[in-house]
């Protein structure tokens, strides 16, 4: 390929640009994902299920559902 100094530049510009929207999706993606796990969390401890089911269902640890069901707890006393 056959570009002048300006269109390389132009080119290397729109590349490098593309990676990073490419990874702002990609980070937006694995936030949503997140942000579902964690919403399941809390809908499982609303409706009374055990830790050992949570903790198939989202992969979070005891002490990570023990920290959201105290947090829950603390802001309905809000």
């Amino acid at each position: 390929m056959n570009m002048t100094q300006e269109n390389l530049k132009a080119y290397e510009k729109y590349l490098i640009n593309l990676a990073r929207d490419r990874d702002v999706v990609e980070t937006a993606k694995e936030e949503g994902r997140e942000e579902g796990v964690f919403m399941t969390a809390k809908n499982a401890i609303v409706e009374g299920l055990s830790n050992e089911i949570i903790k198939k269902i989202t992969k979070f640890t005891d002490e990570q559902i023990n920290d959201l069901r105290n947090e829950m707890n603390d802001n309905a006393m809000l």
